[in-house]
C-alpha cells in the first residue's frame, strides 16, 4: 500500500533540507516546490514566519516532514513517484501551504520526502494566511485516500490497499509492518496472481491451468466446497491457504461469479456486435 508517514517537528528546517536534497539521494528533475524554492526552502520558510511574525520559541511547531512511499515490486518510475507527490500536496490539506520535496532513488523503494512549514502562505477552505497547518486525524485519513487512488491511477497493482472498512481484502497487523518496510507479504504476492489469472482466463477451469503453470499455485476445494490455494503447489503436509483469509473477492463463491458476469457481458456484446452486421 502506499504508506505515507507524517511527523512534526519543533526544529528549524535547515537539517531537513540538507538531507532531502542531496545529491546522492536525489536530482534536480526529481524535485519541486510550492511557495519556495526547493533547494532552500529552510530559508524560504524562515522568511513566510517572519512575516507573519511567528516566534523562534523552541516549544513551536516548524514544519510537518512526510514520507510517501510505494511497494518495491511496482518498480515505480521516478518521474511518476515525482507526480504523483505533487498531486498528493495538492489534493490534501497541503495546499496553500509552503512545501518542498523530492524523490528519493538511492534505495531499492523509491520514496517522497516532502516538507510542510507550519504556516499557510493563501487563504483556502482549510485556513487563513499565517495560520497553522493542521494535521488532525481527518486530514491523515483524506491523505492515506488520495495515496490510495493516484496508486490506482497508475495501475501500482501492490501498492492499492481496501478503502477502510471493507472486506474485499484482509490484511494483518503483521502484514502492515512489512509495507511500512516497503516489503510485499506473500498473502498480497498470491493474490495479485490470482487476479493476473483472473484477467487472462476465460472460465475457472482455465483460470486454474494459469495459475497452475505459469505462477505454481494450486487450487483445490475443500469438503465444503470452498477455494484452498497453495502458493507453492501442493505438498505433503501443505495446510494451504483459504480463500475466505485472503478475502471475499478470493472466496469460490465470487470467484465464479465474476467468470458468469464476464460470461453474460461476452454474450451480450457478440449478440450487439450481430445485430449491427445484419443492418
Amino acid at each position: 500500500m502506499p504508506v505515507v508517514v507524517i511527523s512534526p517537528s519543533k526544529a528549524k528546517a535547515g537539517k531537513v533540507c540538507k538531507y532531502i536534497m542531496q545529491e546522492k539521494k536525489t536530482r534536480d528533475e526529481l524535485k519541486f516546490g510550492c511557495g519556495c524554492t526547493p533547494d532552500i526552502f529552510d530559508k524560504d520558510f524562515e522568511l513566510l514566519d517572519k512575516c507573519y511574525m511567528k516566534k523562534e520559541s523552541t516549544d513551536r511547531r516548524k514544519y510537518y516532514h512526510i514520507k510517501l512511499s510505494w511497494a518495491r515490486e511496482d518498480h515505480v518510475n521516478p518521474v511518476d513517484a515525482r507526480k504523483m507527490a505533487i498531486r498528493f500536496c495538492e489534493q490534501s490539506n497541503i495546499k496553500a501551504c509552503q512545501y518542498a520535496g523530492s524523490i528519493h532513488v538511492d534505495t531499492g523503494t523509491v520514496h517522497a520526502h516532502i516538507v510542510v512549514n507550519n504556516v499557510r502562505f493563501e487563504d483556502n477552505e482549510y485556513g487563513k494566511a499565517g495560520q497553522c497547518y493542521q494535521a488532525t486525524k481527518k486530514s491523515r485519513e483524506k491523505m492515506m485516500q488520495v495515496a490510495n487512488e493516484l496508486a490506482k491511477e497508475y495501475c501500482l497493482l501492490r501498492s492499492i490497499i481496501p478503502e477502510k472498512g471493507k472486506a474485499k481484502e484482509r490484511y494483518t497487523r503483521g502484514e502492515v509492518e512489512l509495507y511500512k518496510k516497503g516489503e510485499l507479504p506473500w498473502k498480497d504476492k498470491l493474490r495479485w496472481e490470482i487476479d493476473e489469472a483472473k484477467r487472462r482466463a476465460g472460465n475457472s477451469r482455465q483460470w486454474k491451468k494459469l495459475l497452475k503453470n505459469e505462477y505454481g499455485v494450486d487450487v483445490e476445494e475443500n469438503k465444503k466446497g470452498q477455494y484452498r490455494y497453495y502458493p507453492n503447489g501442493k505438498k505433503d503436509g501443505e495446510r494451504g491457504c483459504p480463500g475466505k483469509r485472503l478475502g471475499s473477492d478470493y472466496e469460490k463463491e465470487n470467484i465464479e461469479k465474476f467468470f458468469q458476469e464476464r460470461e453474460l457481458l461476452y454474450e451480450r456484446e457478440r449478440g450487439e456486435f450481430y445485430e449491427q452486421r445484419k443492418r
